[in-house]
């Protein structure tokens, strides 16, 4: 086995726990909508695999609710609100300090645009070489295009990559890409 000189991480789950802003953003959404609030555990289950199913799941099409008009009430709340409660997991700045010497990238479903704001509120640009949000590739993981494009780009190899995530849609997407998950 070659050395790993690559770490791909994903965000929501894995580097940060952003699930309860994510959470309070669905329920203003649903109550602005006129629909009950729900648990957050139940919203939980959608996280990681993007907003899309994540407003889907929430609002259910079983209401008959404009899904574009919930997403524009998640979007414009989520924007306003994407840093109040989310935090670097416990001890991940020590990690990412630790393997400063290595290329690191981050590749997620979430919008670039939640993305961007996320990664300078919590000041951990430095560390990534690359940072893909869901707009970065036609396909989203589970597919390996977005390990694909990261490895082509910083000029590395699937034996001497890493994915590292929370779901199995990580680590499906590190296996169709032929890395170590």
């Amino acid at each position: 086995m070659s050395a790993v000189d690559l770490l791909i991480w994903d965000l929501d789950g894995t580097l940060i726990d952003s699930r309860r802003d994510i959470a309070h953003c669905v329920n203003w959404t649903l109550n602005d909508m006129g629909l009950a609030s729900i648990a957050h555990e139940h919203i939980y289950r959608y996280v990681g695999h993007g907003v899309r199913t994540l407003i889907q799941g929430a609002v259910g099409e079983a209401h008959g609710h404009d899904y574009q008009s919930a997403m524009k009430i998640f979007d414009s709340h989520y924007r306003a609100h994407l840093l109040d409660h989310t935090r670097l997991y416990a001890g991940m700045a020590e990690v990412l300090d630790f393997y400063r010497d290595k290329k690191m990238a981050i590749i997620t479903n979430k919008p670039q645009d939640y993305t961007d704001p996320i990664i300078e509120g919590l000041n951990i640009g430095s560390y990534f070489s690359a940072i893909l949000g869901r707009e970065a590739c036609k396909q989203m993981k589970p597919h390996p295009q977005p390990l694909q494009k990261v490895m082509d780009k910083l000029s590395m190899r699937q034996d001497q990559t890493v994915m590292i995530g929370d779901t199995e849609i990580d680590i499906e997407a590190g296996k169709r890409a032929g890395v170590r998950t």
